[in-house]
């Protein structure tokens, strides 16, 4: 049985949920709320410069602290996945970066990163029905949230008034002549990868059993896809439904209307706020250069190989990626990009804070990722695929606590339908 069967079967009343599954709810329900609880760095510095407790740090440390005596047995029995394998193996060798270049922003990351290995973990110690329905519908509640409220921000062209639970006050950036939404995320693309690894995730719960409330639940996660504008996002639509398609060669009542979920999903809302797609695709069309063509990424990984070759073992330490540059150029010297910014791809940034050795950790960690996908079949290589273009095209699924939670939510899901799928193949 694997998570994505959870949706066809009704829970048994006497099944009982563990504390650990609850907290794992818990912290996909609180990852999007930005809401700064406490703020350890003084100033008002950018987030790269701080070191900040949100919502979602403290059910993610009480997970992470529940899940070692569980991480431990699973170690003596040999099942602790190897994705959370090279996950702490990754956490390891970024401590001993930090233990040579400290700082209040590592403390952080650290901790978030041993959560990312917490939650794989969690994830592969889902058992009953009932529990991983109970995290199935979490993920699809969260995406349903973020995708009424970004809605309403992009229609309203203003925020919806969730201040509370962090809203920016202005949470629309421009494309071109309009305008995407982030939802209560940090940036548009945060919202896109939550909606294609949430939204993937119940596509391939649709593909295990017909359910009219999953079938909606599918499409509304979709959605901000359409209105997000981000040509990575695309890219990695298109994979999973690639992957996803092969199914219908085998059975279509099972994979057609996963798929058709998916592309009505970001088809109607793509259609309605076109303008966004529209100067993306003039954008690359009529590229005089690669920077206009990869909005500056080259000089972004100009900039990364630099901290690189300074320090190739050890890095400049984790969460000191800004600041290292801000250290050595004092002024970002490239005026088109502006302001410092994190390389826009994950292998190079964990190279530039954690040197050589956790670029290849982290390299392993997607390709390993990969290939879980592949034990796992055609579902598994959509979800793998779906967030890989973010994974070498932005810096996120890292740098952001939200989106480091996004990956560890991904992560564990390809772990789970690879296991599951060793153990009780499915045709």
């Amino acid at each position: 049985m694997d998570l994505v069967n959870a949706t066809s079967t009704r829970p048994s009343r006497t099944e009982q949920v563990s504390p650990a599954v609850l907290l794992l709810v818990l912290v996909i329900v609180l990852m999007p709320i930005p809401r700064i609880l406490v703020q350890f760095t003084p100033g008002n510095g950018s987030y790269d410069f701080q070191a900040i407790l949100f919502p979602s740090d403290l059910p993610l440390a009480i997970l992470t602290l529940t899940m070692i005596p569980r991480a431990l047995r699973r170690i003596r029995d040999g099942s602790f996945g190897i994705l959370a394998w090279l996950a702490l193996a990754l956490t390891a060798w970024m401590t001993v970066a930090y233990v040579l270049h400290p700082s209040d922003r590592g403390v952080a990351d650290l901790l978030r990163l041993l959560g990312l290995v917490a939650t794989i973990v969690a994830f592969l110690d889902l058992k009953t029905t009932g529990e991983r329905g109970i995290v199935l519908a979490s993920m699809a509640g969260v995406a349903a949230f973020e995708t009424v409220v970004s809605v309403i921000q992009i229609a309203t062209r203003s925020s919806v008034g969730l201040g509370v639970l962090g809203e920016s006050s202005d949470p629309l950036w421009s494309f071109g002549s309009t305008t995407a939404p982030q939802g209560t995320t940090v940036h548009p693309y945060v919202l896109a990868g939550l909606a294609l690894v949430f939204g993937v995730v119940l596509a391939i719960a649709l593909t295990r059993g017909r359910n009219r409330a999953l079938l909606l639940a599918t499409a509304v996660a979709i959605v901000p896809v359409g209105y997000t504008y981000g040509r990575a996002a695309l890219l990695g639509l298109a994979i999973a439904l690639v992957c996803l398609g092969t199914g219908l060669f085998v059975d279509r009542r099972r994979y057609l209307p996963a798929i058709l979920a998916l592309c009505i999903g970001v088809a109607v809302p793509a259609l309605i706020w076109n303008d966004g797609w529209r100067a993306r695709t003039q954008q690359s069309v009529h590229a005089t250069s690669a920077s206009s063509l990869t909005t500056d990424r080259g000089w972004l990984i100009h900039e990364a190989d630099g901290l690189i070759v300074d320090q190739p073992i050890v890095g400049v330490g984790p969460g000191r990626y800004v600041m290292a540059l801000k250290d050595k150029f004092g002024k970002e010297p490239n005026k088109t990009v502006g302001v410092f910014k994190p390389v826009h791809n994950l292998p190079l940034l964990a190279a530039a804070e954690g040197g050589v050795p956790a670029g290849l950790l982290m390299t392993a960690l997607l390709l390993v990722a990969g290939w879980r996908g592949w034990v796992a079949g055609r579902t598994g290589l959509a979800l793998w695929g779906v967030y890989m273009p973010f994974v070498l095209l932005d810096h996120f699924g890292y740098t952001y606590p939200m989106g480091l939670i996004i990956t560890g939510v991904w992560l564990g899901v390809i772990e789970l339908l690879a296991r599951d799928r060793k153990l009780s193949p499915l045709p």
